[in-house]
């Protein structure tokens, strides 16, 4: 199987479009030289043991995390690239490194204080936005055009490419891509602006002879890469949990679990995924989902990637005409906001991961992709967990051939069919056994493969006057109502006494009764109703209507926000 490093070596690369935007292409050598340019950017910051690649650009995201990896760093992935996101990071030994400069300077000002002067305790903020910004107007080797749809991508790779390279061969092949005087230039008048407590800024300045000597030192800290794949797989990339539930957590993975990860995936995925694809997506590189289908998978796999996220179903005209079909890496956040409009791309392959995907929402998503669907259940700290081609939302879900699930309770013990779920696989926490939040029912498909039911986070499963209450099945129920679209049940406190409330988005009928009927009247008819379907004391006691739920950055229910919307009403 490729590696990155492999890949950034495999000279049958250099020439070929891996990363194109709305009107460029990044080649292999694109991504040899802008890694060369911020790994000396960055050998100046060795005071900092983790490097926050705060890009959602996946170009700039590959560059930076290989000049990361070649000075010895440790590579996290920020939890969002919203200015609070990186109050999480440790200041005196955390560099957050942006490649735009619309968001450094958003993180800088929520930074400074009330006169202006930047935080004491903030973590160090570096700009390389005008360095990527000079390299692609002055020194880019990809092909220019008008509009992604001109992208020319169809072009294979030549059977060279399967060669293994030597690391002689390796270095003189990156020394020449190095060796161009364009590029001398661009590295010389770069500027960077690092913001610390003084708020220094820095120029580079290399000299003629100081370039030879930094290409020289460049391609020796590849060499343990290139001669010992090993190497590689010790490198980490540190992701953080979504903190949709709490405050979010480290999980550092090393390069050798995503690889083995990709292992485990390319015995279920099906190969219409690299078929003459474009990878595409509509979810951040953030989170362990968008890292492994976003970044790495297609990057291993040799598919070229468009750079950025795809935010608005509009934005999938500006793919049409391409001469390859796409591979879309998605959501049910994005599906559910989805109009009737046919996607204008040919779709190979769409996948959908962190939420719950309803059949209305199911539905959507197929009528406009018109492509099979691959549903992922996984978490930040397991990655892939299982999986599914659904035909519709209640389907079990399918435990991959190198993985083993069991279920346990709240002290580690066998639980039967149903429990806590615990998973061993090669790509989980080192191959030691893994207890996740979820609760699940165990069973075995038709072919006899471990499948389960999920039944829900063990947070969400509660007690309420002595009976075990499930509140995303709770969700389902009330979503299954014709008024409803959307809805998130928490539970609250009042006056002692604990109750059920729902957050609740009204369908197009459910805006229509409301329109014509009292607050109290509508809410009366849905209690009633409910209450045929639901046991009496898990009826909701208090709804909110509301245009939106509130969301996390990585898309999932915002549970907190809803509480406290709840605790406010009863305030």
């Amino acid at each position: 199987m490729k590696t990155l490093f492999s890949v950034y070596a495999d000279s049958g690369n250099h020439d070929r479009v891996m990363f194109f935007d709305a009107t460029a292409g990044f080649l292999g050598r694109d991504i040899i030289r802008l890694s060369f340019i911020c790994t000396e950017c960055l050998r100046r910051y060795s005071d900092y043991d983790d490097f926050v690649v705060a890009t959602d650009n996946s170009a700039h995201m590959l560059a930076l995390m290989y000049a990361g990896w070649v000075l010895g760093k440790n590579i996290v992935q920020p939890n969002t690239l919203q200015p609070e996101g990186f109050r999480v990071f440790d200041a005196k030994c955390t560099l957050c490194v942006f490649s735009e400069e619309g968001i450094f300077t958003d993180a800088e000002n929520h930074f400074r204080n009330e006169d202006g002067a930047y935080g004491i305790n903030s973590p160090a903020l570096l700009d390389l936005s005008g360095i990527f910004g000079k390299y692609r107007s002055e020194c880019l080797c990809g092909p220019r055009y008008s509009s992604p749809a001109e992208a020319p991508l169809a072009c294979q790779k030549t059977e060279e490419s399967e060669k293994e390279n030597d690391y002689e061969t390796v270095a003189g092949s990156v020394r020449a891509i190095l060796d161009d005087v364009s590029l001398r230039e661009t590295v010389r008048s770069c500027t960077e602006t690092y913001a610390a407590p003084d708020g220094q800024k820095k120029n580079i300045k290399i000299s003629d002879s100081d370039f030879c000597q930094s290409v020289d030192r460049f391609i020796a800290c590849l060499s343990p890469f290139v001669k010992d794949r090993n190497a590689e797989e010790k490198l980490t990339i540190t992701g953080l949990t979504s903190g949709s539930t709490g405050l979010p957590k480290r999980v550092p993975r090393t390069l050798g679990d995503f690889y083995r990860e990709i292992e485990c995936v390319r015995n279920f995925i099906l190969p219409s995924y690299a078929d003459n694809t474009v990878g595409a997506a509509t979810v951040t590189n953030f989170h362990a989902y968008g890292v492994l289908f976003r970044f790495l998978l297609p990057v291993i796999s040799e598919i070229p990637v468009y750079v950025s996220m795809l935010e608005y179903q509009e934005q999938f005209m500006n793919l049409r005409g391409l001469s390859r079909n796409l591979f879309l890496i998605s959501n049910p956040g994005f599906f559910k906001r989805l109009d009737d409009t046919v996607c204008p791309v040919r779709v190979n392959l769409m996948m959908s991961a962190g939420g719950r995907l309803t059949a209305p929402v199911f539905r959507k998503a197929k009528a406009v992709y018109d492509a099979p669907l691959l549903e992922i259940y996984g978490s930040t700290e397991t990655g892939v967990m299982a999986y599914r081609y659904p035909e519709n939302t209640e389907e079990e879900w399918l435990v991959p051939s190198v993985s083993r699930v069991e279920t346990v309770d709240e002290e580690g013990n066998a639980a039967g069919d149903t429990g806590l779920v615990r998973i061993t696989s090669a790509h989980v926490n080192g191959g030691v056994p893994y207890t996740g939040s979820d609760v699940i029912r165990l069973s075995e498909n038709s072919c006899g493969r471990q499948s389960f039911t999920l039944l829900g986070r063990s947070d969400r499963i509660i007690k309420l006057e002595d009976n075990r209450v499930s509140l995303d099945e709770l969700e389902k129920i009330i979503t299954a109502h014709e008024f409803i679209r959307e809805c998130a049940v928490v539970k609250f406190e009042q006056k002692g006494r604990e109750f059920i409330g729902a957050m609740l988005v009204l369908s197009d009928t459910g805006r229509r009764e409301l329109s014509s009927v009292t607050h109290g009247r509508f809410f009366i008819r849905l209690r009633n109703e409910l209450g045929r379907v639901m046991i009496k004391l898990t009826v909701p006691r208090r709804f909110i209507i509301t245009d939106e739920l509130p969301l996390t950055d990585s898309r999932k229910i915002a549970y907190k926000k809803v509480e406290r919307a709840f605790y406010h009403e009863s305030a």
